[in-house]
Parts: C-alpha cells; sequence; structure tokens
C-alpha cells in the first residue's frame, strides 16, 4: 500500500467493482502496449530512462511506481498502470501555465470555476469570443443542474471541443439546444468539459471526475482530434511505461522555427505531430496502442456503470486531403521537410483508431466524410481551430445519435 504522499492508482469513484470491470475490458485493448512497455525495460528498474538532476521528481515517482507494479498480483492493478499525478509532475507532463487552469486529479488539470475573458478575433461576426467557466469550470453559462434529468451528456475533447468560440456557439450547446427542441418538456444537459490541450488520459479522467461528483453522464462523448491527440498521449504514456520519447524538437527546431515564419497555426494544429511521427515511425503503432488501451477503459468503466460512450473523430484541416495539404500549406510543408506520405500516414493512423473503435464495439461518428464534403470553411484561418461553421456541423452529425442513444434506450 502506498502511503499518502506517493503516488496511488486515480481515486475510486465508487464500488471496487465496476473499476475492475472497467480495468479488465481496457486490458484487451491496452495489452499490446503494456507488453511493449515491458520488453523496454523492468520492473524495478528505470535504466531506460533518461533523466536528469532538473527531474529528480519523475525519478521519484518512476522509483516509486516500479515498486508498485512489482508488488502488484492481479492482473488489474498490474495493468492499471495510469497513476494518479502530484501536481508538481502533472505540470511537468500537461500544459498548467496559464492563470485560468488550475490541478486537478483526475483530470490533471482544467479550467477554474467563474473565468471570464474575451478574445480579440477579426473573424468572428462580433470581432470577438468570451471563455466563460460555470461553478464546475465548465465551458458553460450557467451552473451544471445536479439533479436526476431525462438527458445528461458530457462532453470532453482538446481545444476543438472547448471552443474557439462563445459558449452558446459550441458544438455542445448547438446540440443541447437542438435536442431541446425537439424535445420541449424534457430537462436535458450537455456539458462541455473540453479544455485545450487534453488527449485520452485526461479524457478518461474527466469521467472519473464527474462519477466522483455523483454526476454521472446518461451518454459520454469523447471528441477526439486527430491533429494532435495521437502525439501528445505519448507523452504521458512514455512515462508512465517508463521508457524514452523519440526525438523530438531540438533534433528539427531549425525546421520548426522555419515553418513557424510561414504559418504558426499549422505547427500546433497538426503539423509538429506529422513531423514528430516522420521522425519517429516506430512511434505510429506506439500511439494507436496506447489511445486504443485507453478509449479501452472509457469504454469498461462507462459499461460497468450504463453509461453509453460515444467516440467522435474530428479530423484536422490537413488529413482530409493530403494532396490538397501538400498544395495548400507547401511552404510549411517544404519547411519541415515532409512529404505526402508524411501526412498520409497520420490520415491512415486516424483510419486505424477508428476501427479499433468498431471493433471494440463502440459507437462512433467519424465526422471526416461530412467535413469532406462541405464546400465552405470549417477552421479559422486564424488558428485553424474548427470555426462556427464547423461547430454547426459536429452538432449536426451529432444529433441523431445522442436522440438515439440517449432516448431511443428508454
Amino acid at each position: 500500500m502506498l502511503s499518502p504522499a506517493a503516488p496511488t492508482a486515480p481515486r475510486a469513484p465508487s464500488a471496487w467493482k465496476p473499476r475492475a470491470l472497467a480495468v479488465l475490458f481496457g486490458t484487451v485493448a491496452a495489452l499490446f502496449s503494456f507488453v511493449l512497455a515491458m520488453q523496454n525495460r523492468s520492473f524495478g528498474s528505470r535504466a531506460s530512462v533518461d533523466l536528469d538532476d532538473k527531474n529528480a521528481e519523475l525519478a521519484a515517482l518512476l522509483a516509486e511506481r516500479d515498486r508498485a507494479l512489482a508488488e502488484a498480483s492481479e492482473l488489474g492493478s498490474l495493468l492499471s498502470w495510469r497513476l494518479a499525478l502530484p501536481e508538481r509532475i502533472a505540470k511537468t507532463l500537461f500544459p498548467m501555465r496559464h492563470a485560468t487552469q488550475t490541478y486537478d486529479e483526475y483530470c490533471f488539470y482544467r479550467y477554474k470555476p467563474g473565468v471570464e475573458y474575451a478574445n480579440e478575433w477579426p473573424e468572428h461576426p462580433k470581432g470577438r469570443w468570451y471563455v466563460r467557466t460555470n461553478s464546475l469550470g465548465l465551458r458553460e453559462d450557467s451552473d451544471t443542474p445536479k439533479e436526476e434529468l431525462d438527458l445528461r451528456v458530457l462532453v470532453t475533447g482538446d481545444s476543438h471541443t472547448d471552443g474557439v468560440c462563445d459558449n452558446a456557439e459550441s458544438f455542445a450547446n448547438l446540440v443541447e439546444a437542438a435536442l431541446a427542441a425537439q424535445h420541449p418538456g424534457k430537462t436535458i444537459d450537455v456539458g462541455n468539459a473540453g479544455k485545450g490541450g487534453y488527449s485520452f488520459y485526461s479524457y478518461l479522467g474527466v469521467l472519473e471526475r464527474f462519477l466522483a461528483l455523483d454526476l454521472a453522464p446518461d451518454v459520454f462523448v469523447v471528441t477526439v482530434y486527430g491533429g494532435n491527440d495521437f502525439e501528445e498521449a505519448l507523452t504521458p504514456w512514455h512515462f508512465f511505461a517508463g521508457i524514452q520519447r523519440g526525438n523530438g524538437l531540438p533534433a528539427y527546431w531549425d525546421s520548426v522555427e522555419a515553418a513557424r515564419k510561414v504559418n504558426e497555426p499549422c505547427l500546433s494544429q497538426g503539423m509538429l505531430a506529422t513531423k514528430y511521427f516522420q521522425q519517429n515511425p516506430e512511434e505510429v503503432q506506439r500511439a494507436l496502442e496506447a489511445t486504443l488501451g485507453m478509449s479501452g477503459q472509457i469504454i469498461g468503466e462507462c459499461r460497468a456503470r450504463g453509461i453509453v460512450p460515444l467516440f467522435v473523430y474530428l479530423p484536422s484541416w490537413y488529413e482530409l486531403d493530403p494532396d490538397r495539404t501538400m498544395e495548400e500549406f507547401a511552404g510549411v510543408v517544404g519547411a519541415l521537410g515532409l512529404a505526402r506520405e508524411d501526412i498520409a500516414r497520420v490520415t491512415e493512423l486516424g483510419e486505424r483508431y477508428v476501427a479499433g473503435l468498431r471493433a471494440l464495439g463502440a459507437e462512433v461518428v467519424d465526422l471526416r466524410p461530412a467535413f469532406r464534403a462541405e464546400r465552405g470553411a470549417l477552421y479559422w484561418q486564424t488558428d485553424h481551430h474548427i470555426n462556427l461553421a464547423g461547430h454547426a456541423r459536429v452538432a449536426e452529425a451529432l444529433l441523431a445519435p445522442l436522440e438515439a442513444l440517449g432516448f431511443g434506450r428508454r
């Protein structure tokens, strides 16, 4: 048993049995990822992890994790190697520098309650948009209802879900309004728990947090952004697995700086991840295994508690048409030294992930066909997040599945 000051497994929101069932279901998807990690290291040793003096706290946490795993006697506890992180370590692994954010034991970080500030945005019809959070830190203008509802939906995702727009313009709020219009008199809440920088580990944490708050949703929507979610999942995966990541920015900094001068938004919204996978092609399979493993744990957690998991695959601008990307973003592609096959590699990763979800029996809304068929712009030119039309398109695609999953099963 770990001491209170040491890292522990994330606190169980309720009974042990549902958690065990969730872990065992997730094991099916996570097993290959786990085996791969164990082939690269041994219990009780962190020799394969290159940590300098500045990362002494990480080294201590890894050592504590090693002892916990070495002492594990059950398959479920052995494979549940997503440990809770103290704040000082979470700040090392996740983007927690903004004053509007706070540490969270489940999600690692989230918005503070009561945030409100404006973003000047010439592309927006009103010239600006606002970030507002409710008492739970959700991107909502009103508080999350605590009473029993006819339909409670919880939505998570990264900054695209969070929304580069007003709260009422996000797809979570748009689909809530559409459901309410179709079901007058019904009590419906679709909460937006998206947050910039989130990836799969935080997605599971969002679910765990709301279970702990006794606000279990009827449907849990996980919005996966193809541009960077796969690459961003590798940082915590490598940490929890105890193995070193591949060559990152220092290995190709000059080319990134050159690309930044051409079109900076491309980098964070997908091109940096594309470059990373070009430089470290072995990480593509690792990313697939890690993300399907985490998705499996989400599915298992939901099914053990009677929650319907719904995965939404949101493509980046660049993966919709690799040939067009090579032309439209030629300056960035050239500066980074990318080829068409590098763009196609990420597109294929999204396809393989969606296929893996379906093999796990998950409900999936794949937005790529709808986005490819759309003639108008679906992304802001300013920063390449989905724009108001993009949010409207996502809400439209979600309406029928949420109608069926939320009301059709009752």
